[in-house]
């Protein structure tokens, strides 16, 4: 019907300019005076053109309309893991990662306390190491290759680095770093490291995008307020744990860089199983429910900065990584559980950290595995640093100086 109605009217356009021409041709006898024969002529042209367009029109609608192929949304992708409570059966598989045989490492070696990953495609790790009985021994070294080498942080750590407890990071400017050590807060400009405050700490966090206000957890059982706050770069503290049920202290400390409204945290003893708590920036901390998640909930966390994901670990033995989608929802009951992955019964996850990959998210964390015991309890092997290029679909143990 439509292209019918466009070509009646380019026909009556194309007609009526030959029209008008007509009738100026036959009215205007005193400055024209064409014969009666020119006339004729034209009225006659006129209607020829006309029985052809007529034609067209015809031959037009009359013939089969082409169909017009819209193409279908692609599937999407399937889930990252199955969703909701984990109940294991006697047939029900997971994931499992192909891990090599953990190495006998005695003492000397050097164990990775906390790992950083600064934004950048890719960002610079940083990895802040204590070597195995001989706790003074720290250092700290940073990979730009996604932890494929390693070298020797040229910055060193603060003066008296034997009782340094952390290293963390300002993610809004990755070369500013902070370390947390018995002496008091130091922080990296770039530069040289500059003692902020005398306060101790365990672990800090700094919110995105302002440098002045600060979060800190202090060492276990030194406070009966283990989480502080500062609003002035660490000068002077204040107590933020009102509402902050636990039994030893804080074990670890996260911010979502992206929503700086939310803060997380595990609590000391963390073997004692969920303690996960969320809070706000005026320092008022609640429990989360984490009943969706099978046994307790281990010490390490991390969050997707893009995202706001929450990623823990959980199961009898922290075997497992569980990623919340909405871990900040207003409801605790709306807050959802997805597995991400499972290691086994026979292994034990400390989440570390994550960042950017070329494939997505990656996620880093230390793997122990499990030493079955005749007393029936189990201890911990030394821990092999693992790393997820793909946001926990697959693992592969990540190489770092062990000496």
């Amino acid at each position: 019907m439509e292209v019918r109605f466009m070509l009646r009217r380019a026909l009556t356009w194309l007609i009526l300019p030959l029209f008008l021409t007509a009738c100026a041709t036959l009215q205007l006898g005193v400055e024209r005076t064409p014969t009666p024969d020119h006339a004729v002529a034209t009225i006659a042209a006129l209607a020829t053109e006309n029985a052809r367009l007529s034609a067209q029109i015809k031959a037009l609608t009359a013939a089969t309309p082409t169909a017009i192929t819209i193409p279908t949304a692609s599937p999407t992708e399937p889930p990252l893991a199955p969703t909701g409570t984990y109940t294991p059966t006697a047939t029900q598989t997971r994931p499992r990662p192909t891990i090599t045989p953990t190495p006998t490492v005695g003492q000397g070696a050097w164990r990775v306390i906390s790992l950083l990953a600064a934004p950048g495609t890719p960002g610079r790790l940083y990895a802040f190491q204590k070597k195995l009985g001989a706790p003074g021994d720290v250092r700290l070294l940073f990979s730009d290759d996604l932890g494929q080498t390693w070298q020797v942080f040229p910055g060193g750590l603060p003066e008296n680095a034997y009782c340094t407890w952390n290293v963390n990071m300002d993610y809004f400017t990755p070369d500013a770093l902070y370390a947390s050590t018995c002496r008091g807060l130091y922080r990296w400009s770039g530069v040289s490291w500059t003692r902020l405050s005398p306060q101790e700490t365990q672990v800090v966090a700094v919110v995105y995008g302002q440098p002045e206000l600060l979060w800190a957890a202090l060492p276990a059982g030194t406070s009966s307020s283990p989480v502080i706050r500062s609003i002035d770069g660490g000068r002077t503290w204040s107590a933020a744990s009102d509402g902050l049920i636990h039994s030893n202290g804080v074990a670890v400390l996260g911010l979502d860089p992206g929503r700086n409204h939310t803060m997380y945290a595990t609590i000391n003893p963390y073997y004692a199983g969920g303690h996960l708590r969320r809070g706000t920036p005026d320092g008022r901390w609640v429990t989360m429910d984490t009943t969706a998640l099978p046994g307790s909930v281990g010490s390490g966390i991390t969050l997707d900065g893009a995202t706001g994901h929450l990623y823990v670990s959980a199961g009898d033995n922290w075997e497992q990584i569980w990623r919340s989608p909405n871990p900040d929802a207003p409801d605790m009951s709306d807050i959802r559980w997805e597995l991400v992955y499972h290691f086994g019964a026979d292994k034990q996850v400390e989440l570390l950290a994550s960042g950017w990959s070329p494939q997505g998210l990656a996620v880093y964390a230390n793997v122990y595995p499990l030493l079955r015991q005749p007393e029936g309890h189990n201890n911990l092997g030394e821990p092999v640093l693992y790393c997820s290029l793909d946001g926990g679909r697959t693992w592969a143990p990540l190489p770092i100086p062990q000496e």
